[in-house]
């Protein structure tokens, strides 16, 4: 596909509107690489997978703001098969919905992004099913090359890229942590120079943090989050003062939820009101229902 030149008068007339985020608070927008690091046991494959069927369904979790469905294929070399199956029937059956979302899984690690045939392989796959979100768990078991190398990772994190411009697709890229001082992810800095946004969790043994680094919006606070064995889903460790108001006050609508807020006087006047339920609205705290109401994020 050939690089796209415009000019400036093309640019200041262009009024396309931004498109809706797959992930919000620029965690994953459209076009971008979204990349997820961690230790051994740290669960971010978990995190990957909630990721996956978040997007495909079109459901926020934890603090990941997610409103769209978005088809999404898995390539996951951690677990195998069967184990994969059953955590996604899992996580599936804890959303508590009917529809089936359009999510693919690949358990297998035979596509290498440095081999030629098998790149040309992953295209034409990804041609056909036309997903709008690639997860790859984890990187280091899809090529060959070394990830010490600042020219063989360039290389193929330029394949990646390739894929998301022709394809208009965003990929999500679980990686493994260096053991620097840092505590960085491991490897060359081309991985660090490359990704549009960055998430690291911290393995734990009741709770993780996880930190952020977005490149195209503001910055996120670390936050903790735990892992829920009944449902495989991550949950928000801590809870916001906010979010159990709005629990003990029911599903409303906006306008309502903001007047019963301002009446128990224990929420601010009301503009501020307004502004710290949209920016848990923004950040996934909360979530609005297809009938307009505001309700907190849970996944149960």
């Amino acid at each position: 596909m050939s690089n796209q030149i415009r000019t400036l008068a093309e640019i200041l007339t262009d009024n396309t509107p931004e498109p809706v985020e797959i992930i919000g608070g620029g965690i994953l927008k459209k076009r971008s690489l979204l990349l997820i690091a961690g230790q051994q046991k740290s669960k971010k494959s978990f995190l990957a997978m909630n990721l996956g069927v978040a997007i495909a369904a079109g459901r926020a979790f934890a603090c990941f703001p997610v409103s769209v469905p978005s088809s999404v294929l898995i390539l996951s070399a951690e677990g195998g098969d069967y184990s994969n199956m059953k955590r996604l029937k899992k996580m599936y059956g804890a959303l508590g919905i009917t529809s089936v979302p359009t999510l693919w899984l690949c358990s297998d690690a035979r596509w290498k992004f440095d081999t030629e045939t098998d790149y040309q392989d992953l295209r034409t796959k990804i041609s056909e099913l036309r997903p709008e979100v690639v997860i790859v768990d984890p990187l280091v078991k899809f090529h060959y090359k070394d990830e010490n190398s600042s020219s063989e990772m360039a290389r193929i994190l330029n394949r990646l890229r390739e894929l998301i411009e022709d394809f208009g697709i965003s990929i999500i890229l679980i990686h493994h942590m260096g053991k620097n001082e840092e505590g960085t992810a491991r490897g060359s800095s081309a991985i660090l120079g490359e990704y549009d946004a960055y998430i690291q969790i911290a393995r734990g043994d009741l709770t993780q943090k996880i930190k952020f680094d977005l490149r195209h919006t503001e910055p996120r606070e670390d936050l903790q989050i735990r892992f829920n064995p009944d449902t495989y889903w991550f949950e928000l460790a801590n809870q916001n003062p906010l979010i159990k108001l709005v629990q003990e006050c029911g599903e409303h609508q906006k306008r309502e939820l903001v007047e019963k807020l301002v009446k128990s006087h224990r929420c601010g006047v009301r503009s501020t009101v307004y502004r710290k339920i949209d920016g848990a609205l923004e950040t996934g705290l909360l979530r609005q229902t297809e009938r307009g109401t505001i309700v907190p994020t849970t996944i149960s």
